[in-house]
């Protein structure tokens, strides 16, 4: 029990000093009870709603009549005439009764509990603050180590990027600069190849030339200079194939044909045109010859058709041997395009499977194709229909041969340092590349990512559960 005033409340003091108020009441003047009814109103149910500290008031205890001996208590009518004609008098409610101060006091303690009940919840958000403010500065001390280090770690990335298209873009004008070069070899090579169509086209007419002139001469001085001509005849046509298959060491060959025009020179038996005028006179005479034989031979021929008719009745009397003998064939044929159907049937089944497989399969086009582009390539001729993997194969070894043949004169520890400096060079790149593509790679995921984490979650989140101490947390920071 607290003390008020300094005194310490017991029952029975609380007994005497009622019984001594209500003594002081009677000889109080109406004045004094005006004045008593303007003391303040210690009931917190009284206050607004807004003052108040509890949301529902107690329910109202039934008074206890106490037998106190007592004076005789002041009545209304004593105050109030008028008052007293409405309502009957009755004893006026004193403030200073003992239920009123117990009321007072159990209010004034459920105050301070609820004070004190408040203080604590203070307290308990204050301390959840500080750790929720410490939680927070590690957290956000962790940000700024990872922002730093993801900004830094994209830095080294743009750089390592911007490096890899600076050496795509030295490598792109390096290649643009070669095939410059190949379009002018290519352009000159298209015009020389032209001058010497043109040059190979007047050979072979002048060739042809030669040949009629050859054919229309005598037999006896054909007979003797035969050897010269077959020989000259080989070299131009060695050259003919030589022009349209050119090569290396074939280039290095046209001195040696140009000396062996020198030394064959071609041989004519003609040396002026009227020469020919005058074997032309001999072949008209010749043609008037001919003529006046084939007068004498129309005699003949008009006795052969008079023997005409003969001939077809013993030609038909053949025809009928020879009809049966079709009708036998016909058979044979019958039963030899059944065998045919049989065999046709199994060549398409062994053309289908086995030859396919060995010609005509992926594995065997892709061959040829590779083939045609390395002949292509490498020789340097058109693609022809004709082609087959045989020929192809053939010119890629005598050339590969060849090549070898030309090593073999070199140093071969010069070759071999050569075609490892070569390889390097491209391994290097090959590396770089490799190490560009990677890197690209990681950073499109990074970019991805980086986008996926400031976009909006794909499923909904879950509603929080509001309990007393968020509540309580969320009036304190308002």
């Amino acid at each position: 029990m607290k003390r008020n005033k300094g005194e310490r409340l017991t029952r029975r003091t609380s007994v005497n000093k009622s019984k001594q108020i209500i003594k002081e009441s009677t000889v109080r003047n109406v004045r004094k009870d005006r004045n008593d009814s303007a003391v303040p109103d210690k009931n917190p149910f009284k206050s607004s709603q807004q003052m108040r500290l509890f949301s529902k008031p107690n329910k109202k205890k039934k008074e206890t009549l106490t037998n106190y001996e007592l004076d005789e208590p002041k009545t209304i009518c004593d105050v109030d005439e008028t008052f007293y004609k409405i309502i009957e008098g009755r004893p006026l409610r004193q403030f200073s009764d003992i239920k009123v101060y117990m009321t007072n006091i159990r209010d004034i303690t459920l105050f301070k509990a609820n004070t004190a009940y408040l203080r604590d919840e203070i307290l308990q958000m204050v301390n959840a603050k500080s750790d929720e403010m410490e939680e927070y500065e590690n957290i956000f001390k962790l940000y700024t180590d990872i922002r730093s280090s993801f900004i830094s770690f994209v830095r080294n990335g743009y750089r390592n990027a911007k490096r890899s298209e600076q050496l795509c873009k030295e490598l792109e004008i390096r290649v643009s600069n070669v095939t410059e070069e190949l379009n002018e070899y290519c352009f000159t090579y298209n015009k020389l190849r032209c001058e010497v169509d043109s040059l190979d086209a007047t050979f072979d007419f002048l060739s042809k030339y030669g040949e009629f002139l050859y054919d229309i001469s005598p037999n006896i001085w054909k007979k003797s200079r035969r050897i010269m001509f077959l020989r000259a005849s080989g070299l131009l046509r060695a050259l003919s194939s030589d022009v349209y298959t050119p090569s290396k060491p074939s280039v290095n060959k046209y001195d040696g044909f140009i000396t062996a025009f020198k030394t064959n020179e071609p041989q004519l038996y003609f040396k002026k045109p009227t020469q020919l005028y005058y074997i032309f006179d001999e072949l008209s005479k010749q043609c008037l010859n001919y003529m006046q034989k084939e007068v004498f031979i129309t005699s003949l021929k008009n006795n052969v058709l008079r023997r005409k008719d003969y001939l077809k009745k013993v030609i038909g009397y053949e025809g009928d041997g020879l009809k049966y003998a079709v009708d036998y064939h016909e058979k044979q044929i019958r039963f030899y395009e059944l065998k045919e159907a049989t065999y046709k049937a199994k060549f398409y089944s062994v053309l289908n499977n086995d030859f396919y497989n060995v010609f005509a399969s992926y594995e065997a086009t892709k061959m040829f194709t590779c083939l045609q582009y390395a002949h292509t390539q490498i020789i340097g001729s058109q693609e022809d229909p004709k082609d087959n993997i045989k020929m192809l194969a053939r010119n890629l070894e005598t050339q590969f041969i060849e090549i070898m043949s030309q090593f073999d004169d070199l140093d071969q520890k010069v070759v071999k340092i050569a075609t490892k400096e070569l390889f390097a060079e491209d391994r290097k790149v090959m590396k770089q590349a490799l190490l560009a593509q990677r890197t690209l790679k990681e950073c499109n995921i990074l970019t991805k990512s980086l986008y996926s984490s400031f976009e909006p979650p794909r499923r909904p989140r879950r509603k929080q559960h509001i309990t007393k101490k968020t509540v309580s947390m969320h009036t304190f920071l308002i």
